[in-house]
């Protein structure tokens, strides 16, 4: 079977896809209900410069390569070593001969979620025989019986304690597993360009001022990661964020603050009173979640500066935002630095 060259098809992805990502395009079908597409690329690395390519290749997080001579990839270090030859190495020598793009799709809610696959081939098989591997799905129809389709299970292996969904994956869950996936990447970009403007602008020189202000009780703060570990909502108008501080006794506690962009008020977040003291600072993700998880769903380190925000109103209304009869915050303490 040869894949119809499908414009309605084609029309679909070069609305959403870069014009360089359907170079060659190959052709596709549709599913029989019309929500479900598949479709190639397909390239001849030998009629082409590949630099008009790399930049967005790169972007697709990896590839795949079969059907070419697996010794010629390796370079070898020394007499008993070696590692894989650099994938633009590969293509000069004449390794892989060709390289194709797959994208399977789903309509889901009206929307299209489409998601590319980059695959090198050598000439181990001929290049129809090749193509005929590709389209191998549709063949049979297995492509559509394909997980990305559905939701996400979880499989169970004997012998093993029970799987269960990551942290990251419960809230689109009942979704199509490559819709999960999309919104998933999306929303954790949106999540670390927002963890890096509030680090570089608010939270570093926040710190810097404290240490400045109040020596005695903060001497050094300590990112748990790549920046202070947050937690917010979706619409992100204030920010929990924490530290592992260092006092002048070099006593090391777990210490919260909330900040409020609108105000750009620092608090400190006092719900969890009396911190433990340590004599060294270490990896603390472990510690955040014993705190979180006695008044939230959040039960795993995999929610800490991942795509999940705390959407639940009762943890901040009640634990962080709650105020006393007196129209005061109860578990808030205002940090007022210069």
């Amino acid at each position: 079977m040869s894949l119809p060259y499908n414009q309605a098809l084609k029309t679909i992805l070069e609305r959403r896809l870069h014009e360089n990502l359907l170079d060659g395009y190959y052709g596709g079908v549709f599913n029989q209900d019309g929500d479900k597409l598949y479709a190639l690329t397909w390239v001849k690395l030998s009629s082409v410069d590949y630099e008009n390519y790399e930049w967005h290749h790169e972007q697709l997080n990896g590839y795949s390569s079969s059907y070419h001579d697996y010794e010629k990839t390796k370079k070898m270090v020394d007499l008993n070593s070696w590692q894989s030859k650099p994938l633009r190495e590969c293509i000069d020598e004449g390794i892989y001969k060709y390289f194709s793009i797959s994208f399977i799709g789903i309509c889901f809610e009206g929307e299209w979620f489409i998601m590319p696959s980059l695959a090198f081939y050598g000439d181990q098989l001929t290049e129809p025989e090749l193509k005929m591997y590709k389209e191998r799905g549709i063949t049979t129809g297995d492509i559509w019986q394909n997980a990305l389709f559905y939701p996400e299970k979880v499989y169970q292996l004997a012998g093993y304690e029970k799987a269960e969904l990551l942290p990251t994956s419960i809230e689109f869950k009942d979704q199509p597993w490559m819709v999960s996936i999309i919104k998933q990447q999306k929303k954790e970009r949106v999540n670390m360009a927002y963890v890096r403007y509030i680090n570089e602008e608010f939270l570093e020189p926040f710190f810097s001022k404290l240490k400045i202000s109040d020596p005695e009780n903060y001497r050094e703060a300590v990112q748990l990661r790549y920046g202070y570990s947050m937690i917010f909502p979706q619409h992100k108008k204030y920010t929990l964020f924490c530290a592992h501080i260092k006092n002048s006794q070099d006593k090391w506690r777990l210490q919260y603050f909330l900040f409020e962009n609108q105000s750009r008020r620092f608090y400190k977040w006092i719900y969890f009173s009396n911190p433990a003291e340590c004599d060294f600072s270490f990896a603390y993700g472990d510690l955040i979640i014993d705190n979180l998880k006695q008044i939230s769903s959040w039960d795993q380190e995999g929610y800490l500066d991942s795509s999940c925000t705390m959407d639940n109103e009762i943890f901040w209304s009640e634990y962080v935002f709650k105020l006393t009869a007196d129209n005061i915050y109860l578990y808030l303490e205002e940090i007022s630095i210069i």
